[in-house]
Order: structure tokens, then sequence, then C-alpha cells
């Protein structure tokens, strides 16, 4: 948001967002109630809490290989359902540039989002063909699903709904706030797939999930995207993360990315995912690392991988791998 119009929110907007951010937070379904009520909050959300979500997109869609890249904007029509305001097909769009893109979906139980998302994204990219299809149609010919945020919204009835899509979608990319919850959903949705699915990300490996054993039943599947440095010297940001208590320096994501089997390299060998950030003391990082053989905590020791350690305390990037 431009620094001027900091100014321009009232204290009525700031409760509006505190009440989105109160429902935001329920982790019980949303029956039902479409609370996108005008265009004004429509405008008031994607100015804020969309682009903490655009931001969990970027780091989620870096991790993806170049051969995915090439392969996921080669001739395709992009469905973002639930699309809201639209962040997750521009971010999308952005990193996959508009070349291969065939059409674009977007689809919201809400027609004033949709019609929100549509208006904006038309102008900010006028060269694509968007369309807002009826509920449950289905692209025809090579199409990517892109979901976010919308678990909580999504009783068991939305879910199996949802199924179909999640199963014809040649491509799907998911991403969800770095919770228990959504994780844990994620995850169970990860164990079906895999079944015709080849997993993407974030797992290095077609197995089952770790996270489902016993033994990791207090840790749960996320990582941590990093917002852009403007953010830091924002007085609108800063008076955002006090507001809604938000620490802007943590942006928790929880993600699923999986396509056709037919269509996928070979799984990554001999590498392991790490989940959430590293934890250092004195001489040792700890690592909780996610590989074909389950989940499990190993330790670095810094006088023995001296450089290794280094880089992640100096860097803590997102979904980072291991070699054995």
């Amino acid at each position: 948001m431009d620094e001027r119009e900091e100014n321009n929110l009232s204290s009525q907007d700031w409760l509006r967002l505190k009440e989105l951010r109160a429902r935001f937070l329920s982790e019980e379904a949303i029956s039902g109630i479409d609370y996108w009520d005008s265009i004004d909050l429509l405008r008031l959300y994607h100015k804020t809490f969309a682009q903490r979500i655009g931001w969990k997109w970027n780091a989620v869609l870096n991790t993806l290989t170049r051969d995915f890249t090439q392969a996921a904007s080669s001739g395709l029509t992009l469905f973002d359902f639930g699309c809201g305001t639209g962040i997750a097909a521009e971010k999308f769009l952005e990193h996959f540039q508009t070349e291969g893109i065939h059409q674009v979906w977007l689809w919201d139980r809400s027609f004033r989002a949709a019609e929100f998302a549509r208006q904006r994204l038309v102008a900010r990219f006028p060269s694509l063909s968007f369309k807002t299809p009826n509920q449950g149609e289905i692209p025809q010919g090579k199409w990517a699903l892109i979901l976010s945020h919308v678990l909580t919204e999504l009783d068991s009835h939305r879910l199996k709904t949802l199924k179909q899509y999640l199963i014809q979608a040649d491509i799907l990319i998911w991403v969800e706030p770095g919770t228990p919850f959504s994780s844990g959903r994620l995850i169970e949705i990860r164990e079906e797939l895999k079944v015709n699915k080849q997993i993407v990300g974030p797992c290095l490996h077609q197995e089952a999930c770790g996270m489902k054993d016993p033994k990791n039943s207090q840790n749960w599947c996320h990582f941590f995207g990093h917002p852009p440095e403007h953010v830091f010297r924002s007085s609108f940001w800063n008076r955002f993360g006090r507001e809604m208590k938000i620490d802007l320096r943590s942006l928790p994501v929880s993600y699923l990315i999986c396509k056709n089997k037919k269509d996928q390299a070979n799984p990554i060998e001999g590498c392991s995912r790490i989940i959430g950030r590293p934890r250092f003391s004195k001489g040792m990082g700890k690592f909780l690392l996610c590989n074909s053989e389950g989940v499990f905590e190993t330790r670095l020791l810094e006088k023995e991988n001296k450089e290794l350690v280094k880089s992640f305390r100096e860097h803590l990037h997102f979904a980072s791998k291991l070699t054995k």
C-alpha cells in the first residue's frame, strides 16, 4: 500500500480488518456466508491481508524447478478456485509469465469477489482472456488448479465436491496458513492424491507422510516465507502489525503441489526437506527433516559443518534442502 493511503484508513476500516482476521483465524468451516458485503471491503482486504498471502505465494512458487516451470506455463488454462480478490492468480501469472496461459478462470462463491478479481486482473494482464465459470464447470485440455486459504471454508460436503477438481487437474498448487489444522488437512489430501498424482512439493519423495507417525504428533508441516524488505521500513505495515497483532517477520505457510504422474520427472533422490525453522544453540543447529524414511530431527555440529551452519544462521531459506 502507498504510504499516503495510510491516512485513508478510518477507525471503522481497522475494525473491519480485525473482524476479518477473527473470521479467518476460526478453524470452523464458514457455511454459506458471503462476508464480502461491499467493494470497499474487498479493496481493503486486497491492500492488506491479500498482500501477505501474495508474499507466501512468492515463497512457494520460488521452490519450483525450471522443468516444472516450463511444463506448467505451456498451453494452460489457469483455474483460481475460491479466488477472493485474485491474489493467487496474480502471483502465478507474475511467476510463470503469461505467454503460455490459454485462459484464466476465476470462481468464488461470492460473485462480487470474483468480479472484483476479474476487473483487477484484466487491467493488470490485458492480453489474457478471463472467464467466470459456472459452479461445477471444469476446463477442457490442460489446466492448473490453484487454491489459497480456503480450508477453513470447506465443510465435508464442499471438500467432497472439490475433490473432483483435485483429481482431474493436471497441476495443483494449494497454499494455506502454516497452522497445525491446515497442515493436517493438506496431509490427508496428499495421502489421497498420491495414488494417482506425482507429489512435487513440499515432499521430495512419494512415500507416506512421515508426519502421520505418532512420534511426530507435536510437529506439523510448515515453512516460512519472508516479506519484501520495504515492509520493514513502512509506517503503514508497522501499524498493521500492531493493530492485527501480527509479527510481520513471520510468514508461516503450508502447501501442496502435485501434477499428473505421466508428466512428472523422476522424484528427487538423496535430499531432505527442512521443516519449519532450524533451531540454534551454542555450536550446534537442530533441524527437523523430511525424506522418504520419515520425519526426524537431526543435529549439525558447527565445528564439523561450519560453513553450512553459518549459512543457515544468516539465511533461513524457505523450504531448504539438505543432502543426506
